[in-house]
């Protein structure tokens, strides 16, 4: 009862922070375990523009949404929520992470697209549980090489940003089974992305591609690729070994 009551209590002084309206529209989901400790919250659409501080006690936390606030920054303490899988910090004004956000080694999902990110820290190689990582609609020109130390991951989205390369270390990423990397600055890709023998969908619209290399026609489990609004002028005869598109 008491561990109850200690995580009820915070989830009540965060909804006292909040003025009487946002408290009566929002419909405060959330869920506790057995041991009466929270593991789920919706903080969304609030219009927060910082976090209330009791929110980094809650560290049974394995859910936190997050999205559609008016959030600058994450502080340093978000590195409290080590039991965190999912995060969803999408829609906000977001423009850094914190290099403590690679203390949440047990993230598996982490989206934060539609913000205004400009780089990433290279902490985020920390996060090796990640499955699906969503940066999408920000304004990343490029990705830590550390980011090839999420080798787990299956689902990336890197559509529309300011990428105009790609690091090779992403050919480390051999788990990875959708990529779109669609909307782009992106003149060339590295030939060692043929290493993403797992591949199975690869979107490239409205780039600036001039080629596409031939080491990437040994991806024969590829389904879906898209190279629409590029400036090829001509593909390596090597992909009619794609048969599977």
């Amino acid at each position: 009862m008491f561990l109850f009551s200690h995580d009820h209590k915070i989830v009540r002084k965060i909804q006292d922070s909040l003025t009487p309206q946002k408290r009566r529209v929002h419909d405060w989901p959330r869920q506790y375990n057995a041991r009466g400790r929270l593991t789920y919250l919706d903080l969304s659409y609030l219009d927060l523009t910082q976090l209330p501080p009791e929110l980094w006690q809650l560290t049974s936390l394995q859910e936190l949404t997050l999205a559609g606030n008016k959030l600058t920054k994450l502080p340093p303490e978000v590195g409290y929520l080590t039991s965190l899988q999912k995060l969803d910090l999408a829609k906000n004004k977001l423009t850094k992470l914190p290099p403590e956000v690679g203390h949440l080694t047990s993230l598996q999902w982490l989206t934060l697209r539609c913000n205004e990110l400009a780089q990433l820290p290279p902490e985020l190689g920390h996060l090796t549980s990640l499955t699906l990582l969503d940066l999408a609609f920000n304004r990343l020109s490029k990705l830590p090489a550390e980011a090839g130390h999420l080798t787990k991951l299956d689902w990336l989205c890197l559509l529309n940003n300011r990428l105009t390369e790609l690091s090779p270390e992403l050919s480390h990423l051999t788990s990875l089974r959708w990529l779109n990397l669609s909307n782009n600055r992106l003149t060339e890709l590295p030939p060692d992305l043929g290493h993403l023998t797992s591949l199975g969908g690869l979107y490239l619209v409205n780039n600036q591609l001039k080629q596409f290399p031939v080491e990437l026609t040994h991806l024969t489990g590829m389904m879906w690729l898209n190279l629409k609004s590029n400036h090829l002028r001509e593909l390596p005869p090597e992909m009619g070994n794609m048969t599977s598109l």
